[in-house]
Parts: structure tokens; sequence; C-alpha cells
């Protein structure tokens, strides 16, 4: 699929070509940094550092984040839809939840119990609010916990009734994107959301792998923009 005299993209990639074509989609060209030892290990970190020197440890993200989101109450003001916190979001002063589904991001209280429930919520909560005499890591876990309860509820809202206005495809990009799309209509006040999507180490198996790959990056990509879109986003 030809953008121009030079540059294509995959022939499955007919999404993002059609977001090219429409003027919003951008290529940058050449993303690298020198004297690459070809590790795919600190490329990586790199990567996530914004630091060929590998002297930084928090994330290009992160320390954004530590400059301009710090003293924002909203629990959901950066957040990655991931397993794991991506290195890219490693901060010193902001606590970044990490998610990949509704679901699966909520307090998890004893279910032989369910209706002391919201009793063992209350209880975990007075306990992370309790202060101290003294700042110690205690009232740091508090407050993460405190956030990561708060957080959790503000989540369990935004799926409630919604309707995509976008064809995700199958996939976890896809599921990322949804659930980021909804977090955006909910107008939640979230300032960065980061998804994550693997699977592209094929060596020997590239050719039979990543066509399937790249067109679900491309489809879903087009299906968030249509989703968005859908919702006067």
């Amino acid at each position: 699929l030809h953008l121009d005299s030079k540059l294509g993209l995959n022939p499955v990639m007919s999404s993002m070509m059609s977001l090219w074509n429409a003027g919003r989609l951008a290529i940058l060209e050449n993303v690298g940094y020198p004297n690459s030892s070809l590790s795919h290990f600190s490329s990586r970190d790199i990567w996530h550092t914004a630091d060929p020197s590998l002297a930084q440890r928090r994330g290009w993200l992160g320390r954004w984040a530590d400059e301009y989101l710090v003293g924002d109450p909203n629990p959901l003001k950066c957040t990655a839809i991931s397993q794991t916190l991506p290195k890219t979001l490693l901060s010193d002063n902001v606590q970044v939840p990490s998610f990949v589904s509704l679901a699966s991001y909520a307090y998890q209280t004893d279910g032989l119990y369910p209706l002391d429930k919201t009793n063992q919520m209350n209880a975990f909560l007075a306990e992370s609010s309790a202060e101290y005499e003294i700042p110690v890591a205690v009232d740091t876990l508090g407050q993460i916990g405190e956030d990561a309860v708060n957080s959790s509820a503000l989540l369990q809202t935004v799926g409630s009734g919604y309707v995509a206005a976008g064809a995700y495809p199958a996939g976890s990009l896809a599921q990322g994107l949804l659930l980021c799309a909804q977090i955006i209509n909910a107008n939640l006040g979230a300032r960065i959301l980061y998804v994550t999507y693997g699977g592209f180490d094929n060596h020997a198996g590239e050719d039979n792998d990543h066509d399937p790959l790249v067109k679900n990056v491309s489809d879903s990509i087009k299906a968030f923009f249509d989703d968005l879109d859908g919702h006067g986003k």
C-alpha cells in the first residue's frame, strides 16, 4: 500500500491506510539509537527510558508524570492497560494503576462471605487511611491502596451500557483500546493511557506470524478512531 514513492504499508494494513488517506496518521522513520548492541533487553530499556546511556531509572513518561501530574488527585490520571507496569511509566511520585479489564481491577474480598464485601473494603480503607506521627513506608502503601480502591470504583462505572461505535477485532490490543475509549468517553480526567501489545519476537516464524499481527494493529487502531468519532471525542 503506497504512502508515497518511497514508503508503503504492509498490504494487510488497509485500515491504517484509510487513516493515512484521511490525514489522521503520521509515521516516524528511523526510530533507533546509535551503536546498537543488538540486545533485545537493552533496546527495550532504552525505548522505555529514552536514554541510550541507560542512566535513567525512571521511564520517559514517568519523568513527565513526575513533572506535571504530581498533586492531581485523579487516581486514573496515568493508567496502563497492561499485566504489569511498563517501565515507560515508572516514576517517583505518581502511582500508576495497571490492569487489562474492568472485571480484573477490583478489590478482591473473601468469596466465601459475599454479603460482607462492603465491610471488608471499609476495613481496608480505614486501615490504609491511618495516620502516623512520623511518615513511614506504610503511609505510602496506604495511599496506594486507597488510590487503587478509588480508581477501581471509578472504572466499574465506565463499561455499564457502553456501546462501541467501532468494529474491534479479537485480541488484547483491541480490548485495551476499547477500554481506553470507555475511559475517555466517561470523561474521567485521564492524561496518559498506555496500552501494551506483544508477540512480535517471531524469529523464523516471522513470514507466517507478522501479517496477522500487523493486521490486528491496523484494524484495532482504526476501530479505536471510529469509536471515538462515534462518541464525539
